[in-house]
């Protein structure tokens, strides 16, 4: 894994949030890059609206598994692609390989320990999300 931590961009900044690179061949997630930027987040989604069914989000969690932040993302495994036909109408195809990489930018409010990634089964995405990848703040901020 690439990264590059220190930007001088102090981890207890108030805007101070990591940007994760992730890539995906299949099912499998993997964490390819990581940075530490200073930016201005999107306030917290109310994961608990949705935890435990199907979709896409994030969350910055502390030591005790709460959470301190939430996103949506959007499909962030893409399995097909739009494809649009002379008339101008659209349908989705899909792609014969399932590979590609999506970012996640998560804050770092006080007591974060942890980044989880959950996403429905892109063979079934009714189905409620499961985590597809784990990234301990700790670790990536060496």
């Amino acid at each position: 894994m690439e990264g590059q931590s220190h930007t001088g961009v102090e981890p207890t900044s108030p805007k101070a949030v990591l940007r994760l690179t992730f890539s995906y061949q299949g099912d499998e997630v993997a964490l390819d890059s990581h940075r530490l930027v200073e930016m201005t987040v999107p306030p917290s989604h109310p994961v608990e609206e949705y935890r435990g069914g199907p979709g896409d989000w994030f969350e910055v969690l502390d030591a005790g598994g709460g959470v301190l932040y939430g996103q949506r993302l959007y499909r962030p495994i893409k399995t097909h692609h739009e494809v649009f036909a002379p008339d101008g109408s659209a349908s989705w195809i899909a792609q014969d390989t399932v590979e590609g990489a999506f970012e996640v930018v998560a804050p770092l409010p006080p007591g974060a320990t942890t980044v989880v990634v959950m996403s429905s089964p892109s063979a079934d995405p009714s189905q409620p999300a499961r985590e597809i990848a784990r990234v301990q703040v700790r670790e990536v901020l060496r």
